[in-house]
């Protein structure tokens, strides 16, 4: 193993998984917003990232040090999607709900609600 200057005791990070050239740039889901199109990006990303360090972890022995640098990226990624997973759910919620009934249409349905 070639020896480079990182300081002692880190590990390499561990390649991401490369994005696919078939994926397309259309939106995962219509209607849709930005926010939630970053959200599901990430996602998408985070879980093949999540993918490769499972794997790496399952034919690695737990005490080396390429399989404790894959659970410490594991952790972060798992993290990370933790961080958009909630967020997303909500964007998709109030995207969905703006679907089915236009403003006009919810502005009336509150001023009747109120009313009554």
């Amino acid at each position: 193993m070639a020896r480079t200057n990182r300081p002692s005791g880190k590990a390499p990070p561990l390649p991401l998984a490369p994005r696919r050239k078939s994926e397309s740039r259309r939106p995962l889901v219509e209607p849709s917003s930005s926010l939630l199109e970053m959200h599901l990006q990430e996602i998408q990303e985070e879980c093949r990232n999540i993918s490769g360090y499972v794997r790496t972890l399952r034919r690695l022995p737990r005490s080396s040090k390429e399989a404790q640098a894959a659970d410490a990226q594991l952790y972060a990624a798992l993290t990370h999607l933790e961080n958009h997973a909630g967020p997303a759910v909500k964007e998709w919620e109030r995207v969905m709900d703006g679907a089915v009934a236009s403003p006009r249409q919810k502005s009336r349905a509150r001023g009747r609600k109120e009313v009554a």
